[in-house]
Order: C-alpha cells, then sequence, then structure tokens
C-alpha cells in the first residue's frame, strides 16, 4: 500500500514540503556538478603534480624551509602515493585530456579506440550482452574475464591484407579480360608503335555496315562522309604545286587554292600574258605576310617544266610519225 502524507499534515502543506526537498536535492546536485573546464582544470593540475619530484625525506622534527614544497608534498600524499606512479598518471592524464579536446591520441587509422574515453584499444569483447558486436576497451576500462588482445602492429596488418585484396581484384578482372577475348593489361604490347594491344579487342574485330551504323546511331555520332569534292579538289591543287616546289610555302598553296589556280592552268597561259598574270597575284595577295621574292621562281620553275612536257611531247610524236613514214615505205604503198 502506497504511503500517504503524515498524520496532521493537509495536502498543502505536504506539497511545499515536497518542493524544497527538490530544490535541495537539485541545489545539491549543481553544487556537486564538474564542468567540462573545470574538468580539464584538473586534469592540467595533475600533469603538474605529475611532473613535481619526489620531495627529499626529512628527519623527525625537521621543518620544511619551502612552504611550496610542503603544500604539493601534501596534495601528492593525499592522493594515495601518487608519485610513485608518475608515467601511468601521466598518460592516463594525456589521454584523457586529448580525448577531451578532440585530438587523436597520435595514432595510425588502421588504430582501434576505446568506447568509453577514446584513447588506443589494446583489448576486445565479443558478445556478451552486446550481441554479436566488438566493444574495444583501453586497459583501464577493460572487462576482467573474455577479452582477447589487439594486435599492437594492426597498421601492418591492415596493409597486407588491403594488397592482398587488390592482388585478389587484379586476378579476377584478368580473368575477365581474358574470356572476353582481351590480352591481360599486365602483358606489355608487342608492337612498340601501338601504345596498347589491339589483338582480340572487340573494336578491332570485322564488323558489317548495318552493325556499324546502328552504333554511331547508339552512340549519337554521325558517319564521316569523308572529303567533300571541294576539298579534294584543293589537296589535289596542293599536291600538284608541291610535285614542281616540294619546300613550297602553306600559305602560297592556300591563297592559290582560294584563287583555284591550277598548274594546269598556270602552264596554259600564254607567255606574254604570265608576267601580268603573277603582277596581280603578287598585288592581289591578303596575307598572312608579304609576298615572298622567292614564290616568282616557283611559277618560273612551274612554267619551265610545262614547256619541257610539251617539247618532250611533241619529240616523241615526231618519233612516232617519223617511223610510221618508214613503215610504210619499207611495206609499200598499197599497204600503207
Amino acid at each position: 500500500m502506497a504511503k500517504g502524507r503524515p498524520h496532521g499534515r493537509s495536502k498543502s502543506d505536504h506539497r511545499v514540503c515536497q518542493a524544497a526537498r527538490h530544490a535541495l536535492a537539485a541545489e545539491y546536485r549543481e553544487r556537486i556538478a564538474i564542468s567540462a573546464e573545470l574538468q580539464e582544470a584538473r586534469i592540467a593540475a595533475v600533469n603538474v603534480e605529475c611532473n613535481v619530484e619526489d620531495a627529499p625525506r626529512r628527519r623527525r622534527g625537521q621543518k620544511s624551509k619551502d612552504p611550496k614544497t610542503k603544500a604539493s608534498a601534501a596534495r601528492v600524499s593525499a592522493q594515495g602515493h601518487s608519485s610513485k606512479a608518475t608515467g601511468s598518471g601521466k598518460k592516463k592524464a594525456n589521454k584523457r585530456l586529448e580525448h577531451a579536446h578532440g585530438k587523436a591520441a597520435q595514432s595510425d587509422v588502421h588504430s582501434l579506440h576505446c568506447h568509453a574515453c577514446g584513447a588506443t584499444a589494446e583489448v576486445g569483447l565479443r558478445g556478451s550482452k552486446e550481441g554479436g558486436s566488438v566493444k574495444y576497451s583501453c586497459r583501464g576500462h577493460s572487462m576482467s574475464n573474455g577479452c582477447f588482445r589487439i594486435d599492437r602492429d594492426r597498421a601492418a596488418w591492415a596493409e597486407d591484407a588491403e594488397m592482398r585484396r587488390l592482388r585478389a581484384e587484379e586476378r579476377r578482372l584478368e580473368a575477365e579480360l581474358r574470356q572476353l577475348g582481351g590480352a591481360s593489361f599486365a602483358a606489355k604490347p608487342t608492337s612498340a608503335r601501338s601504345e596498347f594491344p589491339t589483338t582480340g579487342l572487340w573494336a578491332s574485330m570485322h564488323m558489317s555496315e548495318s552493325l556499324i551504323e546502328m552504333l554511331l546511331t547508339i552512340g549519337g555520332v554521325e558517319r564521316n562522309p569523308g572529303p567533300t569534292t571541294k576539298e579534294e579538289k584543293e589537296l589535289a591543287l596542293k599536291k600538284s604545286w608541291q610535285e614542281v616546289d616540294s619546300d613550297i610555302e602553306p600559305e602560297l598553296l592556300d591563297y592559290l587554292a582560294k584563287e583555284a589556280l591550277t598548274l594546269a592552268r598556270w602552264r596554259g597561259t600564254p607567255e606574254d600574258l604570265r608576267p601580268k598574270r603573277l603582277s596581280d597575284l603578287q598585288q592581289d595577295y591578303p596575307g598572312p605576310g608579304s609576298w615572298l621574292k622567292g614564290w616568282n621562281a616557283i611559277f618560273d620553275k612551274a612554267a619551265v617544266a610545262g614547256r619541257r612536257g610539251q617539247d618532250a611531247e611533241a619529240g616523241h610524236s615526231g618519233d612516232a610519225a617519223q617511223g610510221n613514214q618508214t613503215q610504210c615505205f619499207l611495206r609499200g604503198p598499197i599497204q600503207c
């Protein structure tokens, strides 16, 4: 049965007493609560005390001359001979202080941390109330039984495991590439001029025109129709002038292609009109640059080569006519 209010006390008095009791409890909790700033200050004080050397022993009845040394020695002795374990106390204080400031305790990326304080974990516990998960703890927060120790050289183990995983992935990709009919990417290409091996690749296999058109349609790429008729004429014009002079400048070739002045037209121009035609070309030249004097020699060379070709053709035709006349003379007028 629930306990009611005391005998002789009304409900209002009972509520007032309860409120006063709750206020006292809240004040007590606020008084004993330690803030984060105060906790960091106490940790810093513990670090300073750990750095203080042990006070020299004094004889019975001897007084200390330095009051600061006496006060520090009293504080150290009041904490239960903490100066005897200065090393471990300093390490724990440093770990707690680093965890409070959110800094890493100089650990590698593969290290595990304690679930309670964030320090480097040394043991782990699987099962129990945690189920199948593993709870990692430092030496201070470790359980007494059922824990396993974590390898200290875990970074090397993790690196070795990652390397084994990458090698297995490489072997799997090589096997998949061989199944597709391609060569292994680890093998060097046989030809020095080819950057990648093309033997056996699907892109180098023979495909029909319909398949090529379908692939180009899927990729949104239009078929290359090749050079147009105008481009073919320009290429033939430039090639004919390059046969006259292989060192002809590209600017002059572009100008001749623009003017549609083929080699045959230049050679077909009468000799008395060639100087005027050449002067007009020189005056109308738009650039880039200016008209070079060596270009006139190219036109003269083309005209001389054309004249020689005509003379050679005339010589061949004359020899052929003379040979025909000789044969007719030998055979007789009736046969000819």
